[in-house]
């Protein structure tokens, strides 16, 4: 039996036992400790937690609070990279720009993961859970404007199915 099959039945047995309330509400509560936890084994420390629930609709607030920028290269890119980007490193031999460098590549590699990580989630959610989800990551200046454009359209469904 596949991982996907399984994923679907869970799914439908889900759909047919919860309401769309509960079940949004286990998955934030699952989501919130899952995604650190993932994120962690990456060199990213993070802080994860509901920041709103309705319906079927679920709003993470996912906070890169660090990036180990070193375990990011070995992960991603193994450790020859790993060995080379130290070695540049090392051709200056001033911590202080070594850790600019540092927070640099960091914040490069959270821009990149902005883009990289909900399709990741939506494509491992809907392999192993059976759920096909619509997931989108905003910055923190574009995320006031996508929680009111959100919660308007939510309005307006529930009007429009009443």
């Amino acid at each position: 039996m596949s991982n996907k099959f399984i994923g679907s039945l869970a799914g439908s047995i889900a759909n047919n036992l919860m309401t769309d309330e509960k079940f949004t509400n286990m998955m934030g509560s699952r989501m919130a400790t899952m995604i650190p936890e993932r994120m962690a084994d990456l060199g990213l420390k993070s802080d994860v937690f509901v920041a709103y629930a309705y319906g079927s609709y679920l709003c993470l607030s996912v906070d890169v609070q660090s990036a180990d920028a070193r375990r990011i290269i070995e992960k991603k890119a193994g450790k020859e990279k790993l060995q080379e980007y130290e070695n540049f490193l090392g051709i200056f031999g001033m911590p202080q720009l070594n850790s600019s460098i540092d927070d640099t590549v960091a914040s490069i590699i959270g821009q990149k993961l902005q883009v990289s990580l909900p399709i990741a989630m939506r494509e491992k959610m809907k392999d192993r859970m059976g759920l096909d989800m619509r997931i989108i990551a905003c910055s923190e200046g574009e995320q006031a404007a996508f929680l009111i454009g959100t919660l308007k359209e939510l309005k307006e469904k529930k009007q429009e199915a009443a």
